[in-house]
């Protein structure tokens, strides 16, 4: 029994599905050594399986490679991702930088929340209070660096005990 000719396309064979593919994909990277670490960010971006999702929308599959190095030691990780973006409205190299700036948004709220507010450690944690405080840190933070505070610690230390400096920066009461 011979194959049938569709069988024998030239599309079919590994070096041509190869090629086909790595033009579907494309990469950006950068590397980053700060506070004693080197990072490499690797983003590459893919088209291919996008007519075959479920999921309406979707223009773009991502996959993040991290190779980090702090003190010799190297460690990977590997995140993925989807996006309604097309090539044609975002390059790769943007998407790196917004999908890296999303984090730095995300930490510097986070880390507030987290290290200067001990949030983690709060017992409050019955009804809607939990989230009517995290509001309230949330706003706090907001405030704090509105008003330019150069460390937000030390604002909200001073602020703790002259009452009558948080309520100048605010305005509510002039300088006597």
């Amino acid at each position: 029994m011979l194959p049938n000719k569709a069988s024998w396309s030239h599309e079919a064979f590994p070096p041509y599905a190869k090629k086909k593919a790595y033009a579907a994909r494309e990469t950006a990277q950068t590397k980053e050594k700060k506070r004693g670490r080197f990072e490499v960010r690797t983003l590459t971006s893919t088209t291919i399986g996008i007519d075959t999702t479920r999921w309406p929308g979707i223009k773009q599959f991502l996959r993040l490679e991290r190779e980090t190095t702090i003190d010799g030691e190297t460690t990977r990780t590997v995140s993925y991702a989807v996006t309604s973006l097309s090539r044609d409205q975002v390059d790769v190299d943007t998407l790196l930088t917004l999908w890296r700036g999303r984090w730095d948004i995300e930490n510097r709220l986070f880390w507030v929340r987290d290290v200067v507010f001990r949030e983690d450690h709060s017992r409050i944690r019955t009804g809607t209070a939990p989230t009517t405080m995290s509001v309230f840190r949330n706003a706090g933070i907001t405030l704090l660096r509105a008003l330019k505070v150069p460390n937000i610690t030390a604002a909200l230390r001073e602020h703790a005990v002259k009452l009558d400096v948080l309520l100048q920066r605010l305005r509510i009461v002039n300088k006597t």
